[in-house]
């Protein structure tokens, strides 16, 4: 139930600031009309929580193994719209609720493969695979550095050696030309080598299956048999939804410091404050329709009352009426601002004199120069 907020009447929001203004020797009666001029100004923080039921029934799943004692441990349903299951308390995320309809669990054969295994497609099922006999020299890199006097055309003293490298003296004479202590010391001037991996033959065992012509069959995980059901699935997704009017630059900090009226909604039935403004009211009200599978909420509503006023003969400041905490005395607290026209001026003044000062400093400038 919501309960009645006490927002202050006019009359006490002037005689607060009457309170004020005497305190600082000015012994006003707002209350008089024509004395002053008074507009509410209302504060508003709102965040409702709503938590939602969806349900979807008839999910086909198909898991690898015989898992049928692991899987019928789960809990079970028979009518997926009557099925009960708890509501989760508060509204942090929740972890989805599985259900597996009952008399669905049944293991079957994999049809793809023959106990878990099936010919290996990268051989065929043959178990080897084609592979060059030779290959390019690691030494020399296949290139003219096989050979410093032919560079591996079989023409002897057809090409210099690198610069780098006449320094240097190759230990063994080139199969091709035939020259001495020029050769690549892995390829002999041939430019390729046996391959290792085959020996030259040709061919090695498969990559996939090293050889053994069969391989595992991945979808039923090497077992051979899958377990099928049929799934549903519950989830309690949250949504939350705002309303604000925020608090003017001006007024952040006695804001931060003053009695905020607060409500807690817990149900569509829940009324809001009798005494809520009704400007406040029509921004709320659309946000407490009951929504669609919606099964819980918490709406928290916050305002604060704020009168603004204006003193006649006063036009340079503004006054702003709100409650103040109980811890702080109560009662209205009364904050004092510069009125536009008055910031207006201020800020002529301040631009004249940085005028006159950049001008000040020229001529002194000139003078000098």
């Amino acid at each position: 139930m919501a309960t009645a907020l006490s927002e202050p009447s006019d009359e006490e929001m002037l005689q607060a600031v009457e309170r004020y203004l005497s305190g600082r020797g000015r012994g006003v009666r707002l209350i008089v009309p024509g004395t002053a001029g008074l507009t509410r100004r209302p504060l508003l923080d709102f965040r409702i929580d709503r938590r939602f039921e969806e349900r979807r029934g008839g999910l086909e799943r198909r898991v690898p193994g015989k898992k049928l004692k692991q899987i019928s441990k789960r809990p079970t349903y028979i009518d997926l719209a009557t099925h009960p299951v708890d509501v989760p308390a508060g509204f942090a995320p929740s972890p989805p609720v599985k259900l597996v309809l009952a008399g669905s669990v049944a293991e079957e054969p994999c049809p793809d493969c023959a106990a878990g295994k099936r010919d290996c497609d990268a051989c065929g099922g043959s178990g080897t695979q084609d592979c060059p006999k030779r290959v390019k020299c690691a030494g020399c890199g296949g290139g003219v550095d096989s050979c410093w006097s032919c560079g591996g055309t079989r023409n002897r003293g057809s090409r210099k050696p690198p610069v780098s490298a006449r320094s240097q003296t190759r230990t063994d004479w080139c199969r091709r030309c035939g020259e001495h202590d020029v050769a690549c010391p892995k390829c002999f001037g041939r430019q390729t080598m046996t391959c290792r991996v085959c020996d030259g033959k040709g061919h090695r065992p498969c990559d996939a299956c090293g050889g053994s012509k069969r391989v595992q069959h991945k979808p039923c995980a090497g077992t051979g048999f899958f377990t099928t059901f049929i799934e549903a699935v519950i989830t309690h997704p949250v949504k939350s939804d705002q309303e604000r009017v925020p608090t003017p630059a001006h007024l952040w900090w006695p804001a931060r410091r003053a009695d905020w009226r607060r409500e807690v909604l817990t149900s569509a039935t829940d009324k809001l404050p009798a005494d809520l403004p009704d400007t406040l009211r029509t921004q709320v009200e659309p946000q407490l329709a009951l929504a669609e599978r919606e099964v819980a909420r918490q709406a928290t509503l916050r305002f604060l009352p704020v009168a603004r006023v204006t003193v006649e003969g006063d036009p340079d400041w503004v006054y702003f009426a709100f409650p103040e905490r109980p811890e702080t005395g109560g009662g209205l607290k009364v904050a004092r601002r510069p009125a536009r026209q008055r910031v207006v001026r201020l800020a002529a003044i301040a631009s004249a004199v940085v005028v006159i000062a950049v001008l000040v400093t020229w001529l002194a400038m000139k003078a000098i120069g």
